[in-house]
Order: C-alpha cells, then sequence, then structure tokens
C-alpha cells in the first residue's frame, strides 16, 4: 500500500509549501540566469563596436589615400589607383566615353614606369593607341570574361598578346605589384642571417644573389648542387684547388664501403 497524506493536514500543507518554494527558486535562477546572459550579450556587443571601429580607424588610417579621405598623396599609391583603368568593370557603357576613358591616368602611369618600359623597348605613343583598341575590343569580345580569365586570356593569345605588346606590359606591372611588404621583410631577414659578423668581406653582388637564393630559390630537398659545384670549379681564373680530385662514382663509394 502507498501511503498518501491526510487532505488538509500538516504533510499536505508541508509538501504545497515546498512545490511552492522550489517552483520559486526555479523562477528566480531562470530571471537570474536571464539577467546574466543579457549582461554578457551586452558586454560583447560593446567589445565587438569597440573591435570594429578600432578596424575601420586602422583600415582607413592605412589605405587613406586610395580611399581620397588624404590630403597628401605619394606617387606610387596614385600608381596603384591609376591601375583601376584596367578594370573593366569600372568603364563606362557608351563607347564614346570609353575612348577617353582613362587618358590621364594612363599617361601618369607611362610616365612613372617610364625607366622600366624604356628598358623593355615600349613605345609610350603606340602604347596610348593600343589601350583605346583594347578597350573597344574588350567591350565588344569579352565583357563577360573575369578579371583574372580576361588578362590571362589577352597576354597568352595571339593576335592580342602581339598587337598590345606595348600597353600589356603596364598589364604585367600591374599583376605582380605586391599587396603587402611580406617580401621585402623577409630579405631584410636573409640579409642579416647571411651577412653575419663573421662574414662581413662578402661582396655586394654576392649578398644579393644569396638573398635572391634564399627568398626565390628551390627549397634544399629539390635542389641539385652538382651543376652549381661544376660550374664554380670551372668558371674560376685560376684553378680553386689544385689537387681537387673528382666526385667518386657510385661504384667506387660501394666498393669502398665494402672493403674491410
Amino acid at each position: 500500500m502507498v501511503a498518501r497524506p491526510k487532505p488538509g493536514g500538516r504533510l499536505s500543507e508541508f509538501l504545497v509549501d515546498m512545490r511552492l518554494q522550489r517552483r520559486q527558486q526555479q523562477e528566480e535562477e531562470e530571471r537570474h540566469q536571464s539577467w546574466q546572459e543579457m549582461v554578457l550579450l551586452t558586454q560583447l556587443k560593446k567589445v565587438m563596436n569597440a573591435t570594429i571601429k578600432s578596424t575601420v580607424k586602422h583600415l582607413k588610417a592605412r589605405f587613406s589615400s586610395l580611399l581620397g579621405e588624404s590630403t597628401f598623396e605619394f606617387d606610387t599609391t596614385k600608381a596603384v589607383k591609376c591601375f583601376n583603368i584596367f578594370n573593366q568593370d569600372s568603364w563606362p557603357e557608351k563607347q564614346e566615353d570609353l575612348v577617353d576613358h582613362g587618358a590621364d591616368d594612363l599617361a601618369f602611369l607611362l610616365d612613372h614606369f617610364s625607366t622600366v618600359l624604356r628598358r623593355n623597348g615600349v613605345n609610350t605613343e603606340l602604347a596610348k593607341e593600343e589601350f583605346v583598341g583594347m578597350k573597344l575590343l574588350i567591350a565588344r569580345m569579352f565583357k563577360d570574361k573575369t578579371y583574372l580569365r580576361l588578362w590571362e586570356f589577352i597576354l597568352t593569345r595571339e593576335p592580342y598578346c602581339s598587337e598590345y605588346k606595348n600597353i600589356l606590359h603596364l598589364v604585367h606591372i600591374m599583376l605582380v605589384l605586391p599587396v603587402s611588404a611580406a617580401v621585402c621583410e623577409r630579405g631584410f631577414s636573409a640579409q642579416k642571417r647571411i651577412k653575419s659578423d663573421t662574414r662581413t668581406s662578402l661582396h655586394s653582388d654576392t649578398v644579393e644573389d644569396l638573398i635572391r637564393i634564399s627568398v626565390e630559390g628551390p627549397s634544399l630537398e629539390d635542389f641539385d648542387a652538382r651543376e652549381s659545384v661544376a660550374s664554380w670549379f670551372s668558371q674560376g681564373q685560376r684553378s680553386r684547388r689544385p689537387n681537387y680530385r673528382s666526385w667518386p662514382s657510385e661504384g667506387h663509394v660501394t666498393a669502398m664501403e665494402d672493403s674491410p
């Protein structure tokens, strides 16, 4: 038999009070938990807003010249902005407007990179004419291509890479512009590692070659040094080592290892 409290008795009143207290305690805990969540959510929003404002502030400070919010503009920064003339998505729709679009920016780029362009035999006057023709061609035939696909196609397919060879030099420059200073930082680190206190007499050309090998060269696992060693021994004005003997063949090395 199951014992049941007597209705209206003390045990019944006690059980009712216990259920009421338990319900009140649960409601209090839920209110407290909701209040804590609200406080945490408010704090999180404050931290997020502060982080976003700080990020936007520093981005504007870093790229203010590109956003047009700087009163002073370096030539290199202006050159990066001028490369927007090769973005077909920013070109005007009307053909008469497209002909003259970007003429001033192109003139600045041709002047800014004049040394490099002259060294590669670029005719700046022909580059201006080719730019007009290339714009009309792209607007008529390749408007549906993406930015990278467009220039990959123009730079590698005939007759386009030959007909527009002068203006495409600027496109080559645009595509290899570094987006960060990480390469320069790696170069400084390589220079510090190569030209140490014990190697202060290295010639500047040698240091440059070693830095290029360190930064841009293949990994040690992929590099075969035999050709470089042979070139080093053969190109000296005088014998590197008078008593130098060629590397032993694999069979000779095996015989030496097997000998007692």
